[in-house]
C-alpha cells in the first residue's frame, strides 16, 4: 500500500535534522534521557499547535490515534506523563534556536518577494502574582512581559523575548535587527528618538501614535 504523507510529516520535512541534533547536543537537550528525545518532543509540540489541542490528554489521544505515521515521523507512542516531564525539564533553548533558524529563512524569502514588508512590535504582561509573590512589578502587575516582533503577512512572530514585568518595552525594540524597506508599527511605549533615527538610517520606516507629552525616554 502506497504511503501518503500526513500534514505533520510535510511540516517537519523542512527542518534540518542534523542541525537540530547538533543544537540538542550543544544545549544538553537529551541529557539523562532514555526515551522521548528532543525530536519526538518537537514533533508532539508541533502536532499540539496544528491540531488545536487544549490539554496534554488531548495531545496524547490525538497523536496516538495516528500511529501509522509515527515511523515516518521518527516517533513512537506518546505518554501523558512523559510529555509533562519533558515540558518541565527539557531546556527551551533547543526550540528557541530552531525558531531562530526558521524565522531567518522565512525573512529571506519575504525580502525577495516584496520590496516592503510590515512588522508589528508590542508586548503583553504575564501576571504571576498568584504564583510567585517575589515576581518583579511594573506598578500594575507582578510577573513577566512577553515582547514580540510579529509579521502579519506571514501570520507568525519573527522574534520574541521574555523579561521581568518592570523592563521597558523600548529595550526589545532597540535590540532588533532593522531591515531595509520594512515598516515598523508600534505604540507610545516605544518612544525613543535615538531608535527612530536608527530606523531611518537603516532605510526603514515606522508608524506610531502621537504623544501629547513626551516622556523622559524620548529626550
Amino acid at each position: 500500500m502506497r504511503f501518503t504523507p500526513s500534514i505533520l510529516t510535510s511540516l517537519v520535512k523542512g527542518i534540518d535534522r542534523r542541525a537540530f541534533k547538533a543544537s540538542v547536543e550543544r544545549h544538553g537537550g537529551d541529557a539523562y534521557v532514555k526515551s522521548f528525545g528532543s525530536w519526538e518532543h518537537l514533533v508532539s509540540l508541533i502536532y499540539a499547535q496544528v491540531s488545536g489541542a487544549d490539554s496534554l490528554r488531548a495531545v496524547v489521544t490525538g497523536f496516538n490515534a495516528q500511529s501509522p505515521h509515527h515511523y515516518h515521523l521518527g516517533c513512537g507512542k506518546l505518554a501523558r506523563s512523559t510529555l509533562a516531564d519533558a515540558n518541565a525539564r527539557r531546556p527551551a533553548a533547543v526550540f528557541a534556536e530552531l525558531f531562530g533558524w526558521l524565522a531567518a529563512g522565512l525573512g529571506r524569502k519575504l525580502r525577495a518577494e516584496a520590496a516592503q514588508a510590515l512588522r508589528l512590535i508590542d508586548s503583553t504582561p504575564v501576571p504571576l502574582s498568584g504564583l510567585f509573590e517575589c515576581a518583579a512589578s511594573n506598578g500594575r502587575i507582578k510577573g513577566l512581559k512577553l515582547h514580540v516582533l510579529h509579521d502579519p503577512g506571514a501570520g507568525c512572530p519573527m522574534a520574541c523575548e521574555i523579561t521581568p514585568a518592570n523592563v521597558n518595552d523600548i529595550g526589545f525594540g532597540r535590540g532588533l535587527s532593522l531591515e531595509e524597506g520594512v515598516t515598523y508599527v508600534f505604540d507610545k511605549a516605544y518612544c525613543h528618538f535615538g531608535w527612530w533615527t536608527a530606523i531611518d538610517q537603516a532605510k526603514a520606516f515606522f508608524v506610531t501614535r502621537p504623544m501629547s507629552m513626551m516622556s523622559p525616554i524620548c529626550e
